[in-house]
């Protein structure tokens, strides 16, 4: 894996992971007006990361498959353990 996308992908699981912790913190604090304002501002990024790792190298996710793709892209790519990320 290059180090540009290695990097992205990083950046995705940092992301995702904080945003798991905050919905488990909120939902034991949902009234914690900070925690809500911070989980607002990480869904956008993690989304456009989520994107751009879409259009530059593969969907990690199944509904980052493109709905107007001539083929399901999903099953043609290399499975985790193939990509060498671990």
């Amino acid at each position: 894996m290059n180090a540009e996308r290695k990097k992205l992908f990083d950046y995705i699981n940092q992301v995702s992971f904080s945003i798991n912790d905050l919905t488990l913190y909120l939902d034991t604090h949902p009234d914690d007006a900070e925690a809500l304002e911070y989980m607002k501002e990480l869904i956008p990024c993690r989304k456009k990361a989520l994107k751009e790792y879409q259009e530059k190298y593969m969907p990690l996710l199944v509904d980052g498959t493109s709905e107007h793709a001539d083929i399901w892209k999903w099953s043609t790519t290399a499975w985790p353990w193939e990509r060498g990320y671990y």
